[in-house]
């Protein structure tokens, strides 16, 4: 919607919106158009409709392919195309690597499939950059991301644990033993059981791996999520206990010029209890944050930037206090 409004706020142009799962909402998108406050301030001969939003679905990788390559350059130059959505962009690889070739040799040809799923990564990657850069439009991809299993026990259980608690991992490595004591909302580290700094972490995190270059250690940095130590106090615990890591890999994020991430955590209808919040949940609390990005800075706070998605569409809240409203009229 907003590529269609005027300078300042858009483009003036029309988007395209490629889905290769669920069909474009377009009961949704209406919804927006009538109650955004800032679409709503144009005149009808300016406002942004439907019209201009052109959607197709595709199916597989080949069908994919041959649709970025040859048709939406057409439609660019057609139909004045300010902006591409590409939802998602991970489904269709997915489906055709992901899997074996039905005669029990999925393992057998992981990695060749993975090396070529890379392959095509690449080359997609370099093409909608420049696509992007000839023509001068913003290309966006959505992303599904996988449950990421770490070698230490990064998990603090908020629920049964008292406020002062020793919690041990262990590092991959099999000979360091690594203790944590959580007074209040610090840490402290038993150095005499850590024998270097990487495998006690930075600043408060414990590392999968003793080896500053390995994938494991760097992912944190560019996927947008563990970037928070996992001993925090609740409910910054969340994330930082149920770590995801993005699809398709490091192949795929280096052909990125950004990464945003949305995040999604419960909140807790508070207990009278010692032993911490209960499991019922009263509501969501959404944050967006910068994971990295070309134009702006990464430094958008540990928690990122708190949103409501409402029948306008998406926007930001001032600090927690929607929250702890939300939260009080919840829970009675």
């Amino acid at each position: 919607m907003a590529v269609q409004l005027p300078a300042p706020h858009g483009l003036s142009k029309s988007a395209l919106y490629i889905t290769t799962e669920a069909p474009l909402q377009t009961t949704r998108l209406s919804q927006i158009l009538q109650d955004n406050p800032l679409i709503s301030q144009y005149h009808a001969t300016s406002r942004p409709s439907l019209s201009k939003i052109h959607s197709t679905k595709v199916g597989d990788v080949e069908a994919q392919e041959h649709i970025l390559r040859y048709q939406v350059p057409v439609a660019i130059a057609r139909n004045d195309i300010g902006l591409i959505v590409i939802d998602s962009i991970a489904a269709n690889y997915r489906a055709e690597f992901d899997r074996g070739d039905g005669n029990g040799n999925g393992k057998k040809k992981s990695a060749q499939a993975l090396a070529e799923r890379s392959k095509q990564l690449t080359h997609l990657g370099t093409y909608l950059r420049e696509l992007a850069r000839k023509h001068n439009i913003a290309i966006v991809t959505a992303n599904q991301v996988l449950d990421r299993f770490t070698a230490a026990t990064n998990v603090y259980d908020h629920a049964s644990q008292p406020a002062s608690q020793a919690v041990s991992h262990r590092s991959d490595s099999g000979n360091a033993q690594q203790t944590w004591v959580r007074q209040g909302n610090q840490e402290r580290t038993m150095s005499d059981f850590v024998p270097d700094k990487i495998s006690q972490g930075f600043d408060g995190f414990v590392l999968s791996s003793l080896d500053p270059l390995s994938f494991d250690h760097q992912q944190r940095f560019f996927t947008g999520w563990g970037d928070l130590p996992s001993a925090f106090s609740y409910p910054r615990s969340y994330h930082a206990s149920n770590l995801k890591t993005p699809s398709l890999g490091l192949s795929w994020t280096n052909k990125l010029s950004a990464r945003l991430v949305l995040l999604r955590e419960p909140i807790y209808k508070p207990q009278d209890y010692v032993l911490g919040p209960g499991s019922d949940i009263a509501g969501w609390r959404r944050t967006v944050k910068v994971a990295f990005g070309q134009w702006c800075s990464d430094d958008n706070g540990d928690d990122g930037t708190e949103i409501e998605i409402w029948s306008g569409g998406i926007r930001a809240l001032g600090g927690n206090v929607e929250v702890k409203e939300a939260l009080k009229s919840k829970s009675g």
